[in-house]
């Protein structure tokens, strides 16, 4: 039990515990995250996009060589869609700490308390890092708390 001095304020904090990586919002990564984690989404059209002469087109052509909308095939902005659907995926953890994003899974660890068997506690942390790594990112211990 912990016990507090002063003044304490009535916050609607929590801690965390993660094993996972400062996510970098790249196409790329937020491809991966999202085809491996979104699961069946809802109508993704409103996030594709046609681009053309390194420009995207917002008419029925591109106003720099002419070619027509139709004739372009739209591309996925990965980016959007992870930013909207980010707290939606299936069987990942994504935690904003500060404005840093934190991807990977949390351990069901409580920061103020907990006691874990040590053979419990390994057999999670390394399954985790499997997971972790399988996206291509370096698994890292975090800890801290969300306000």
């Amino acid at each position: 039990m912990k016990i507090r001095n002063g003044f304490v304020s009535n916050s609607s904090s929590s801690s965390f515990v993660i094993v996972g990586a400062v996510f970098e919002e790249t196409i790329e990564n937020c491809k991966n995250i999202c085809e491996k984690y979104l699961g069946e989404v809802r109508d993704i059209t409103p996030y594709s996009e046609y681009i053309c002469c390194d420009k995207i087109i917002k008419d029925n052509f591109c106003s720099k060589c002419g070619k027509k909308k139709d004739d372009i095939n739209p591309t996925i902005n990965w980016i959007d869609l992870f930013n909207d659907f980010k707290y939606d995926l299936i069987g990942i953890d994504v935690i904003n700490d500060d404005g840093e994003i934190i991807i990977g899974k949390r351990l069901g660890i409580d920061l103020e308390g907990d006691c874990v068997p040590v053979d419990k506690l390994i057999k999670e942390l390394t399954e985790t890092k499997n997971m972790v790594e399988e996206l291509g990112l370096k698994a890292e211990f975090h800890c801290g708390i969300t306000y």
